[in-house]
């Protein structure tokens, strides 16, 4: 019996350490082991092709944690890690080797026969990821484009080439400068006509915006959407600062402007908390809070599906029209705070004549 109780602990000590697999384990990676660490592991029964439940792989987690290159490459080596195998966000090792700047590791993966034409999940090819992410690393793009990348041909869904997605991350220029050399124009547009200005927009970086204007670009009519689509901490909640919506006010966007899928400023705004300045500025302006965009969302809609501040949502209301208004699929905003929302929210929404028998178009 003694024997019996002991092999038992044994396999379940190796099935536990299967199920772990330490290349899985950021801490692992973190602390820079050398090839033969990794080797060790693999040894023991670690997997070196093992997805996570998030579809990274020892290599994608090895290659962000910057180990050592010959540590990448002995995963690389090992069958089911070929170079085009796809990771997370459908992105090949490739995405994430540029990303990092990883210099060696590009060349490396070029030589083994990674293509540069590969698009991720969200429409990007490697050097698009990596110029979207403010890679500064220049020799990342030479070597990419070396391979065969278009930089006038490679955009993203939107249109947006690598110079606008890198724009708003490149503080002094030299990224943009590079893409210039490269033939791109400092004037460049997405496929909606936003320019180098709007995409600097999301950022909510003041200066850079006023180093654009200096440069002769010219203010596009959503940048003030774009504004409110991105932004850094220093505006509060993580989003762009009042003083950088004023600016864009004086250089003549309007507040008031909809987008070509019918969003106005407030449909960006109202998803962060902790914005009521900025939210009471464009209500003293005059944005609509029952505007809807293509889809039938309203403003209230958008507030309902992920905002628990009810400070936004008493401002709102006394503006809204019918707070039992419904989107295209029948949803109202009481239905999108119980499907996402606070219980706070869903009880304030509820109190304030919000209707609990409404159906949506499949009778839910």
């Amino acid at each position: 019996m003694k024997k019996i109780f002991i092999g038992l602990a044994t396999l379940i000590s190796f099935a536990a350490q299967a199920q772990k697999n330490t290349l899985l384990e950021q801490s692992f990676w973190q602390g820079s082991p050398d090839v033969n660490a990794v080797k060790s592991e693999v040894e023991k029964g670690g997997n070196p092709t093992q997805f996570n439940a998030m579809s990274f792989d020892p290599v994608v987690m090895a290659i962000n944690a910057q180990a050592p290159t010959a540590s990448i490459a002995y995963l690389l080596s090992q069958p089911g890690n070929e170079v085009s195998k796809l990771t997370h966000d459908g992105r090949t090792y490739l995405h994430w080797a540029a990303n990092r700047g990883n210099t060696d590791l590009v060349e490396y993966l070029l030589k083994k026969g990674s293509k540069v034409n590969i698009v991720d999940s969200h429409g990007s090819t490697p050097l698009l990821f990596a110029a979207g992410s403010g890679q500064q690393n220049t020799k990342i793009y030479d070597l990419i484009i070396a391979h065969g990348d278009d930089l006038k041909k490679d955009v993203s869904p939107e249109g947006a080439n690598a110079l606008l997605l890198a724009i708003s991350n490149d503080k002094d220029f030299a990224l943009t400068n590079y893409f210039v050399s490269k033939g791109l124009s400092l004037n460049s547009t997405d496929a909606a006509g936003n320019n180098a200005f709007s995409y600097a927009a999301k950022s909510g970086n003041l200066d850079l915006l006023k180093s654009l204007v200096q440069k002769g670009v010219k203010p596009n009519t959503n940048a003030m959407l774009m504004a409110a689509q991105g932004g850094n901490r220093r505006g509060g909640g993580g989003g762009t600062g009042l003083a950088v919506y004023q600016y864009l006010e004086s250089l003549g966007v309007k507040p008031t402007a909809v987008s070509k899928t019918g969003e106005n400023v407030l449909h960006g705004l109202v998803r962060r908390a902790s914005q009521p300045e900025i939210i009471s500025y464009f209500l003293d302006k005059g944005v609509s809070v029952n505007q809807a965009d293509e889809e039938g969302n309203t403003v209230l809609m958008n507030a309902a599906s992920s905002n628990r501040d009810t400070t936004i949502f008493a401002m709102l209301l006394s503006k809204v029209k019918d707070i039992n208004q419904t989107n295209q699929q029948g949803l109202t905003a009481l239905t999108m705070a119980v499907r996402g929302n606070s219980p706070e929210v869903v009880r304030y929404l509820i109190a304030r004549n919000a209707s609990v028998n409404v159906l949506d178009k499949k009778g839910n």
